[in-house]
């Protein structure tokens, strides 16, 4: 393989015939391998990407990219997995796989990131006049519609929660006397809330675990409501609540006044206060991991804290968080933290370590959209990451370290020498992590 100088353009020939084929453009190009059965080409560049061409149809697929420039490449005989190393001495294992290095998944029609929320089991889309909630199946397997009620979305105005079981929703449309609650299966609204005296502004109407009630904050406070009957008590007064997340198992919830974040657990049909740490940074997100151990949240000067909620240790990222949203979300397994953030001009997801917040790298997508940086994560039931690309389709990817843990095993050698486990799998929290 040859670059050219002027026009960066990479070149494959075949020295027994002569022939040469265009792969595509190599700017920046530091490092370059040939699989031996495979018709493609990996680069890797000056700016941190790592690319595989397609010499056939010039198509070119990121698996991702370091912060620092790429040095070294090696590829698998099969064209299966790249390891790549940086000029930090970073170095990381891609599987070619589409699931794990930037898979799409068809829609229905046209999904716009800013029309789309994830809430509970199910995603939520905003079409014109009516709301769309679709069911997440497996990565790879294209949503499926569950329901479409008769009322405007607006991500900006408007909140939707949905219940654990996926069968209701609670629909707030932004002013007094305007939530409502909706039988998902019939399509038809149980019932609306009289205008609640002394609740107004309320924000982020969020089912909790039971399924009935449902946690919010309004102008007055923190408020638990019942949806059956629609009573509201306030369980915290005051009017400085600017943060309200839920875990996904919907026991446990984070709020963040001017300068703290207290954590509650839903224990016995109440909301019970388990630790408060002070915080007086202004936030941009936060989030919880699945079964609510750890909260993450990003300042406006893009760090990331990282709060341990047994201990009440906080861990802080050295590293600015990239330009763009703070769109944050655990993994399944509750290990990384990733986030759909600006990389050098394209859309990428960062990742970061729960225990250290020490940054992990990320992956890139592409140049960024118009409206890419309006998309929201969410987890699939067999936890790989999905978010909404801005050609309208879900994004794949996979970030569970069980999976990469496997993925390691499948390239070393059987039986392994144990010189090389001791080298490669020395030091990870399971014992043995690729039986003999």
């Amino acid at each position: 393989m040859t670059v050219d100088k002027d026009d960066a353009m990479a070149q494959l020939w075949n020295v027994g015939t002569g022939g040469r084929t265009e792969v595509g453009s190599a700017l920046s190009a530091t490092a370059a391998a040939l699989p031996a059965s495979k018709e493609t080409v990996v680069i890797g560049t000056s700016n941190g990407e790592v690319t595989v061409h397609d010499t056939k149809s010039g198509e070119a697929r990121r698996l991702g990219s370091f912060t620092w420039p790429v040095m070294s490449l090696s590829v698998s005989g099969d064209g299966r997995y790249v390891a790549a190393g940086a000029q930090d001495g970073a170095i990381s294992l891609f599987d070619t796989g589409a699931s794990r290095t930037g898979g799409t998944v068809a829609v229905p029609g046209t999904w716009k990131p800013a029309d789309v929320v994830f809430s509970g089991p199910l995603a939520v889309r905003a079409n014109g006049q009516t709301t769309e909630f679709w069911s997440l199946g497996a990565a790879g397997a294209p949503p499926r519609r569950q329901a479409v009620l008769p009322r405007a979305f607006d991500s900006y105005t408007s909140a939707i929660s949905v219940s654990g079981d996926g069968r209701r929703a609670v629909f707030y449309d932004g002013g007094p006397g305007t939530l409502s609650l909706w039988d998902l299966r019939s399509e038809k609204m149980i019932s609306r809330a009289p205008k609640l005296r002394g609740f107004d502004r309320m924000m982020q109407p969020t089912f909790l675990a039971d399924g009935r009630h449902a946690v919010a904050v309004a102008k007055e406070g923190l408020v638990i409501m019942d949806t059956q009957d629609w009573t509201a008590a306030p369980l915290e007064p005051g009017d400085f609540f600017d943060v309200l997340a839920v875990s996904a198992d919907a026991r446990t919830v984070v709020t963040k006044d001017g300068d703290s974040v207290t954590i509650w657990r839903w224990r016995d049909d109440d909301l019970v206060r388990v630790r408060d740490v002070g915080f007086e940074s202004t936030t941009t997100d936060v989030t919880l991991s699945q079964d609510g151990e750890s909260v993450a949240l990003v300042d406006r000067d893009g760090h990331l804290f990282v709060i341990d909620v047994a201990t009440g240790d906080v861990a802080t990222s050295g590293r600015v968080v990239g330009g763009g949203p703070e769109a944050i979300v655990y993994s399944g397994d509750g290990r990384v933290i990733v986030q759909l953030a600006d990389f050098d001009g394209d859309v990428a997801m960062q990742f970061w370590d729960t225990r250290t917040a020490d940054h992990l790298g990320g992956w890139t997508f592409g140049p960024i959209g118009d409206e890419t940086f309006e998309s929201d994560l969410a987890v699939t039931p067999d936890e790989k990451i999905l978010a909404i690309a801005d050609d309208g389709r879900l994004r794949v990817r996979e970030v569970g370290v069980q999976a990469w843990r496997t993925t390691l095993c499948a390239v070393l050698d059987d039986p392994r020498p144990a010189a090389e486990y001791r080298r490669y799998l020395d030091g990870l929290s399971v014992e043995d992590p690729c039986p003999r």
